[in-house]
């Protein structure tokens, strides 16, 4: 449980506001309809502790395709495929990644980043993009530290950041990275309190401003159980919360990719809410994962 909450990562900052247009149900139904594909040319940057271990660990090409592969699977969820004959397909986000530059970085002290807290990894994060990232296409950072004690990624929101990227440490899996992708397309978590608790008010204005992603009272409140050993989707986490939030077990989107709940062996994906306001936000322009 522990792992896969710091494996989600706080997003680097909680203070931007999503924009106007897409906060409206029906124009970002409108605007999200008209778009039906977004093409997103990936430049990977693999960070190494010395130039000497990156040779070292570049030579038969392995590490490369390691991450030509990520990019694979992250599409895999972004278009909804299920990753196991027991899980269920899910709604195609027409986002689709395409890895067209890897780049190599020596930096000892960058590389270690994963091990800072969300400050920290927010203001390291600004400055390598601002040293590294390649104009024209979304700027992914992968820190292969092998001293790290966990694996994890993270991302800031559309206009938090001079400088939209995102991190991983070592190898994040595809679902942490379909995760930051989220983040990077305007989704919050679906516990987000930034708007007042979704409970609290209108799903429009409160939570993560998405209406079909049920009212999650998050981490403070709610306590994940595992069923480890899990073989099906059936045997999955299941979530307890204390108090007056009990009647809210069942509905908490344990499957849904921004939430923090989702077990490692659960069918995940985007849900139609969340899968409108990423195309309005891109097509309204309020921002540039390009930039």
């Amino acid at each position: 449980m522990v792992w896969w909450l710091l494996a989600c990562g706080p997003p680097a900052t909680e203070t931007a506001l999503a924009p106007a247009v897409c906060d409206d149900p029906v124009q970002r139904t409108e605007l999200a309809t008209d778009i039906a594909r977004i093409d997103v040319p990936v430049c990977i940057h693999a960070v190494w502790p010395t130039q000497e271990i990156a040779d070292r660990r570049w030579t038969d090409d392995l590490e490369r395709q390691t991450l030509h592969n990520q990019i694979d699977l992250t599409n895999r969820l972004l278009r909804g495929a299920p990753e196991a004959e027991y899980m269920a397909t899910q709604l195609d986000t027409g986002i689709r990644l395409e890895a067209s530059r890897v780049l190599v970085h020596a930096d000892a002290e960058r590389v270690v980043l994963g091990e800072l807290d969300a400050t920290g990894r927010a203001q390291g994060l600004e400055e390598m993009a601002a040293d590294w990232n390649v104009d024209g296409c979304a700027n992914v950072y992968l820190l292969f530290d092998d001293d790290a004690s966990w694996e994890g990624a993270w991302a800031g929101y559309p206009g938090e950041l001079s400088h939209n990227a995102i991190a991983g440490v070592r190898k994040p899996s595809p679902r942490m990275m379909a995760h930051e992708w989220g983040h990077v397309f305007g989704l919050r978590h679906t516990h987000e309190d930034t708007f007042g608790p979704e409970w609290d008010g209108d799903c429009d204005v409160t939570g993560d401003l998405v209406c079909d992603t049920a009212p999650d009272p998050g981490t403070d409140h709610c306590t994940q159980f595992d069923k480890r050993g899990a073989t099906n989707a059936e045997s999955r986490s299941y979530v307890e919360c204390e108090g007056d939030l009990a009647a809210l077990d069942p509905t908490i989107p344990i499957n849904n990719l921004m939430s923090y709940w989702n077990p490692p062996w659960a069918s995940q994906g985007f849900s139609e809410g969340q899968i409108e306001r990423m195309r309005c936000g891109y097509g309204n322009g309020d921002f540039d994962v390009l930039d």
